[in-house]
């Protein structure tokens, strides 16, 4: 069982996520183990931000749709593996609604293993994707403005994901358990957990963490504040330097003259 540090709520690793990269919609990864509440996270920091756009992605789906083959075997099948995602079309649809473009997403059937009919996803002032597997790529990370890590300890996250698999996904309790073993857990122990030292915020507890969630979304708010307003008042995009104001760049070449 993991163990988690008693007096941290909210762990802001470095000063990173302070700056915004450019002019385009401010992108946040939250990356996680499967069943630590990524998405009840995201869904926490929409409903703060009810006066604002937001986009959520979600990376499962973007998995690719399994060969009758793959079906047959399916308990051999590893979905918690970077090589189950379609990383080449996730990463051109982050790319385009970062841009403010609209796009078409699969959407995946945990049943069938297929994907089914593509939805319209519009880019929100504000995009937030979530997934396992969120901070694998550096081609992903380098498009993020924040990263968010949501740790939560393994026993939670085993159950959550037994109780979500076999109400949602017809799974059998064993089989849920037999594959967190084989799967899962050396998946996030591979592949997810070393991306915690990615993360520019470490949300412990997950969603039941509301003071951390009411900080991340306060952060979030100040940045987006801070980018209209900068737009608003010089046309620009916002950054972390001190040039000066128009009036003082024409004051100064009056000067020179």
């Amino acid at each position: 069982m993991t163990s988690l540090p008693e007096h941290s709520i909210f762990d802001f690793s470095d000063e990173s996520f302070f700056t915004t990269k450019n002019d385009q919609n401010y992108l946040i990864g939250v990356c996680g183990g499967s069943g630590s509440g990524k998405t009840s996270v995201c869904k926490e920091i929409v409903r703060r931000m009810s006066n604002k756009q937001v986009s959520i992605v979600s990376q499962d789906w973007f998995y690719r749709p399994l060969t009758k083959k793959d079906k047959e075997n399916i308990e051999e099948y590893n979905f918690d593996d970077p090589k189950a995602l379609d990383n080449k079309l996730l990463l051109q649809t982050l790319k385009n609604l970062k841009a403010g473009s609209s796009v078409f997403c699969p959407d995946y059937d945990f049943v069938t293993h297929s994907r089914t009919k593509k939805k319209q996803l519009i880019s929100g002032e504000v995009i937030l994707f979530e997934g396992i597997m969120a901070f694998h790529s550096k081609e992903l990370r380098d498009l993020m403005d924040m990263k968010v890590f949501v740790d939560v300890d393994s026993d939670v996250r085993l159950a959550r994901r037994i109780v979500r698999d076999t109400k949602e996904r017809g799974r059998t309790i064993e089989s849920v358990i037999e594959q967190y073993f084989k799967f899962v857990k050396p998946g996030y122990d591979d592949f997810v957990a070393p991306m915690r030292k990615y993360a520019d915020v470490i949300l412990l507890r997950g969603s039941t963490n509301k003071v951390g969630i009411d900080l991340l979304y306060q952060r979030i708010k100040s940045e987006i504040d801070n980018r209209s307003n900068i737009d608003l008042k010089f046309n620009t995009k916002p950054n972390r330097l001190n040039y000066p104001s128009f009036e003082t760049f024409l004051e100064n070449l009056n000067k020179k003259k």
